[in-house]
């Protein structure tokens, strides 16, 4: 039991196939401090992409995205770039291809994403709450009967629809 003593209790005795996910799950908040910054590994040589500083074509973000799985803060505009809803999800691209389905090109014309490389719910969803609050008004898609927030599209195609 000597190598065990430099082991957090929490940590000790997980099964080998499961330490990949037990470290994700659990490991220390230290470590996540930064990873709101953090683009996916990879996935953009202009990190612009996903820091949440630029607006793109939806369909070009999700083209560019498709190679991986990326948590974030998204905000989702219309043909104009007004503001139609802001979310957060633990896979923008599944949840793009939703509301894509659902409200069509008109009002998914363009979107910003935030994306988080250890995803947090109540980090996420602080960094929602503060690009609704710098809005100055709630976009239409997060009122409370919106039919935007709180369902769980799933389209077989991405964004591709």
């Amino acid at each position: 039991m000597a190598g065990h003593s430099d082991i957090a209790i929490e940590h000790q005795n997980v099964p080998v196939a499961h330490q990949g996910l037990h470290g994700f799950l659990y490991n220390s908040d230290d470590e996540h401090v930064a990873a709101a910054e953090a683009e996916p590994e990879g996935l953009s040589d202009d990190g612009s992409l996903y820091d949440g500083s630029a607006i793109v074509a939806l369909q070009d973000w999700c083209d560019r995205a498709s190679s991986g799985k990326i948590a974030g803060v998204y905000a989702v505009l219309d043909y104009q770039q007004q503001t139609q809803y802001v979310g957060y999800s633990r896979n923008v691209l599944v949840s793009l291809g939703g509301h894509l389905a659902q409200k069509g090109q008109q009002v998914c014309t363009f979107v910003r994403v935030q994306a988080f490389k250890f995803p947090k719910r109540t980090e996420m969803a602080a960094l929602r709450d503060a690009w609704i609050a710098s809005l100055g008004c709630v976009p239409p898609g997060n009122g409370d009967d919106s039919g935007w927030a709180g369902q769980h599209w799933r389209s077989s195609t991405g964004c591709n629809v």
